[in-house]
């Protein structure tokens, strides 16, 4: 029996390999010296217990056994059967018997034996596509296992912590907020500031979504003149209904560069007056999402009520049933958001109508309804206004096609994300590109197409530290690592399982560390360097102490 066979049959015996038809692959697909060197490198381990003449012997032995007559005479404790044949074997031989230690001594070195083979074995069915990768497309742990497949990967479209964006509705609240600005700008806010603080306002009159283009430095620098004149007009000792109208509208508008759920906090214990409808609106529409994005469903209900209420056209009622949608959502009240969500479209012009679709077609894919989830993202394709949504869009789309085992369609929805707005180098486009090159990396690991799953993954690694996405980093690396083992790589695959535990270890990713772990030891069985687990497992511990249970737990 030649070293292929003999793998083949020994991972029969040992419940490895499944079925005859499993068998037949490998036995097409392993390469005969591969097979051998394999074989070798597992059962060097043997030569501590029989020396090299004896390891030679055992691999004869092993090589030439009737599994099926053993199997009938092992009973339930398979190795242990196969362990002594192979002792009873060695001892046949006075020459070999002479170094050969008690039974008890050579059988945990045996076992040890039997481990390697099969880590080799597991290495081999994933590297020669036998059995199904947790990233492979093709097995179900796939969608419970991977993050861009287990929830959207964009699941936030535009700003859903800002304030509705039709210009009419922005225009008429900043020249209520300009009125009062003129007011209070000799009491106490000071010219300068005044100024500063009006070159924002028109600034969002020109074009209301331009504090959620700005990078955060530039949001910083746009917030403090705010700031700074909510703080003089908290410490002016006249009181009345403009002065709260006027630190409610600059609080809204902080709130729209950086949504706190302190600021929102506070706002609510103001309230404003009836001299501006829009200024009301925005008011309740805030703390309806400051108490739908902490978690107080019951809350932002009763907000979003008020919202309804003063909302004084069709579109700020149909934003106002996107925020009850999404209340919904979160009650998981699933039939109330779809209505919500219905109602909202009705109302609603294309910006907030392309808004409320993406938000159902959220709902509708964590539904399983993967076909009408990319109905509604279509539909919210037609509405977008920024770069990076319509890079999200796409990039639900292409999930939406996995779900549906449609890669060429996936791959084509990528392709739009990837070859959208290329010199967009904004935190979020980053983000998106990072989604769109992870997704593309890994139907063409799915689809075994190495070289193309290579360069996505690089092109993911790339964007992932850009964006400082950690778990992303790690995630990239291990995938690079499967593309080598694929390619039969398997030293540069070994290398990259190495990176991704340290890495893993490094941002206490516990998935990334258990992960690694396994496809390091397949990885170097592969390149037939068993002996080399434990040295890296230990420099690994001293450098990470706190994953030594986890890592010692393991058998190496």
């Amino acid at each position: 029996m030649d070293g292929r066979e003999t793998l083949i049959s020994l991972g029969t015996y040992l419940g490895l390999i499944e079925n005859s038809e499993t068998a037949r692959y490998l036995a097409g697909r392993i390469d005969e010296a591969d097979a051998g060197k394999w074989l070798l490198a597992s059962a060097e381990i043997l030569k501590k217990a029989a020396g090299r003449e004896g390891m030679m012997a055992a691999i004869t032995i092993i090589g030439s056994t009737d599994y099926d007559r053993l199997h009938q005479l092992a009973g339930p404790d398979t190795e242990c059967a196969l362990a002594r044949h192979v002792y009873d074997g060695l001892s046949e031989t006075r020459a070999r018997s002479a170094n050969l230690p008690p039974f008890e001594t050579f059988y945990p070195y045996f076992s040890q034996f039997l481990r390697r083979v099969e880590t080799t074995l597991r290495g081999a069915f994933y590297a020669l596509g036998v059995k199904k990768e947790i990233v492979d497309l093709d097995n179900p742990l796939a969608f419970e296992a991977v993050a861009e497949l287990r929830h959207l990967p964009g699941r936030r479209y535009g700003e859903t912590s800002q304030l509705p964006s039709n210009v009419r509705q922005v225009t008429a609240m900043v020249r209520y907020v300009h009125i009062l600005i003129d007011r209070y700008d000799r009491k106490c806010l000071g010219r300068d500031l005044s100024n500063r603080v009006r070159q924002n306002l028109d600034r969002i009159s020109a074009y209301p979504w331009y504090f959620a283009m700005l990078e955060k430095t530039r949001k910083a620098e746009a917030s403090r003149p705010l700031a700074q004149a909510v703080e003089k007009l908290r410490s002016y000792p006249e009181d009345g209904e403009d002065k709260q109208d006027l630190i409610i509208a600059l609080s809204i508008l902080l709130f729209n560069i950086h949504p706190s759920p302190q600021l929102a906090d506070y706002l609510a214990k103001l309230r404003p007056g009836t001299a501006n409808r829009y200024l009301q609106h925005a008011y309740y529409a805030v703390l309806t999402l400051n108490s739908l994005i902490t978690g107080r469903s019951r809350l932002a209900a009763q907000y979003a009520r008020k919202a309804y209420e003063v909302a004084t056209d069709a579109d700020m009622k149909a934003y106002d049933c996107l925020l009850s949608g999404c209340i919904k959502i979160q009650l998981r009240d699933y039939e109330e958001a779809i209505r919500a969500f219905e109602t909202g479209i009705s109302l609603a012009d294309l910006k907030t109508r392309s808004l409320i679709k993406f938000y159902m077609g959220v709902l509708q894919y964590e539904l399983g309804d993967a076909g009408g989830a990319i109905d509604s993202f279509r539909e919210a394709r037609a509405g977008c206004t920024d770069e990076c949504d319509a890079m999200t869009v796409s990039n639900n789309i292409g999930t939406c096609y996995i779900a549906m085992r449609n890669p060429v369609a996936a791959l084509k929805a990528l392709e739009e994300a990837e070859n959208s707005f290329p010199y967009n180098g904004r935190l979020t486009a980053r983000q998106m590109r990072t989604v769109t090159y992870s997704l593309m990396a890994i139907i063409y690991l799915s689809m075994r197409e190495f070289d193309l799953a290579d360069h996505y993954c690089r092109k993911a690694l790339r964007t992932s530290r850009e964006a400082g996405n950690t778990r992303s980093v790690a995630d990239q690396l291990i995938n690079l690592g499967l593309a080598a083992s694929g390619k039969k790589e398997y030293a540069r695959a070994a290398n990259y399982f190495t990176s991704a535990l340290n890495y893993s270890c490094n941002i206490d990713y516990v998935e990334g560390v258990l992960y690694s772990v396994e496809r390091l030891r397949q990885a170097l069985a592969l390149d037939g360097r068993h002996g080399e687990v434990r040295q890296i497992m230990r420099n690994v511990i001293k450098k990470h102490p706190r994953f030594s249970s986890i890592l010692m737990a393991r058998r190496w």
